[in-house]
Order: C-alpha cells, then structure tokens, then sequence
C-alpha cells in the first residue's frame, strides 16, 4: 500500500508539475501526503515491532509458570487439560504426542521448527526496515521531480515575472524549495525509522527468540525429557510400543 501510494503521489506531482506549479493546499497536501507513506507504515511497523519483543517477553515467562505447574502436577494429561494455551504448552503436547506413539523421544526437531516459526514472524520487522528505507529513497527522488519541474516552469516564465517576485516564488511555500524539503524530509524519516529504530528492533526480537527457544529446551529437558524417556523405556520394554505397531499395521 505504501508503495502504490507513493506511485500515485508521483503521478500526482508530475501532473500538477505540467499544470503550471504547486501552489497553496495542493502543495500542502502533497507534502502532508508523501510524509505519511512514510511516517504511518513506519511507526506501525515500530509498534508490530514493540509487541513482538513484549510477546516473547510474556511467553518466557509463561513457558516458568507453566513449567513449575507441570512439576506440581507430575502428569503430562493433566498439565495440558489445565495449563492455558501457550507455546511452551504445545510444545509438550507435541513431545506427548511423539511418547504415545514412540519410544525414541527428541525435541531437536520441534525447537528448530518453533524457532524457524518465531523467526518467521520477526521477518516482517526485517522487510518492514528495508521497504521504509527503499520509501525514502523514492520520497528524495520524487522532492527532486517536483523541484525540478516547478523550477524549470517559473525559470521558463522568468521574463514575464517581476524579479522582486522571482525568489518568492522559488523559496516561498509551493515554489520549488518545497520539493527539496520533501526530499531531505522523508529520506531523513526512512532512515531513522526504518534503518535505525526498525535494525534495533529486529536485533532485539532475533535475540528474545533465541533466547527463548533455548529456554523451552532447557526446562523441557531437565523437567520433562527425563520422565518421559524413563517411562517410554518401560512400556517399551512392555511390549507397549509394539502392540500398537503391530495393531497399526494390522489396520486396512
């Protein structure tokens, strides 16, 4: 949306530019125009940004609660009837899932997974900077489009205007300084939005998230691998495991 807007705003500033010159509201409304493609997305962008930290904050500290919760309990079933959704609970729903059905139990594949999920919920963060930087890039090059069309107009009328008025009108409001400021502006907006506080942001939320996933290992190996195994090695040695192979092959 951002980008279709900026592509409407050039077209814009190119039509008013052959019309003769930007002057009074239009002028306004373009600039106000071209610093919102920019300055919106950008701090939507930070609050996403914001709220992800926070929720893996929130899920960390959750993943301990809960953890205690399943030593309370000392029951898989019971933890997952009573503990609220959370990743960590689906975690162990998933590890619960995998005892059920096999003796061999590891977790290495299902921490890589919810990291590369939570990783892809970060990389919004990451385009998010990129985009906002390309944003300002187009913004410096349509303020130049603008100053240079509107300069080339009232150079080219320069004979028919007094020249008392000749510098009002290219620095006054709507000349073409106007469009030099939009350049500077919203190049100044995409980097700091996108290229500083975006960049910090992203590192801030890759470090959560890995943090946080080698916390879910840590507290589901000591508190919940160790039973778990234990026990699969009993039913394994049983005969648990192979009845239900040998009733699962047996199934048409």
């Amino acid at each position: 949306m951002a980008l279709l807007g900026v592509t409407l705003f050039i077209g814009a500033a190119y039509l008013i530019a052959y019309s003769g010159e930007i002057v009074g509201l239009a002028a306004d409304i373009f600039n106000l125009g071209m610093y919102a493609i920019i300055v919106v997305p950008g701090v939507l962008a930070v609050w996403y940004s914001f709220h992800e930290a926070r929720f893996i904050a929130e899920q960390t500290q959750l993943a301990s609660q809960q953890a205690e919760l399943l030593q309370q309990l000392n029951d898989v079933q019971a933890f997952l009837d009573q503990a609220q959704p959370s990743i960590f609970r689906t975690h162990i729903e998933s590890l619960f899932r995998i005892f059920q059905v096999s003796s061999d139990i590891s977790q290495d594949s299902l921490i890589e997974i919810l990291q590369a999920r939570l990783l892809a919920r970060n990389s919004l963060i990451e385009i998010s900077a990129s985009v906002l930087v390309t944003i300002g890039l187009i913004g410096t090059i349509v303020g130049l489009i603008v100053m240079a069309d509107s300069l080339g107009i009232i150079l080219g009328n320069a004979g028919s205007i007094p020249p008392t008025e000749l510098m009002s009108r290219i620095a006054g409001p709507g000349g073409p300084m106007s469009g030099l400021g939009v350049a500077f502006y919203t190049t100044l907006f995409g980097a700091v939005l996108g290229g500083v506080f975006l960049r910090i942001f992203t590192i801030i939320v890759d470090s959560a998230v890995t943090q946080y996933t080698a916390h879910v290992a840590e507290l589901t190996e000591i508190n919940v691998l160790p039973f778990m195994r234990q026990l699969a090695r009993t039913l394994e040695a049983g005969g648990y495991y192979a009845s239900k192979h040998a009733f699962a092959g047996a199934a048409p």
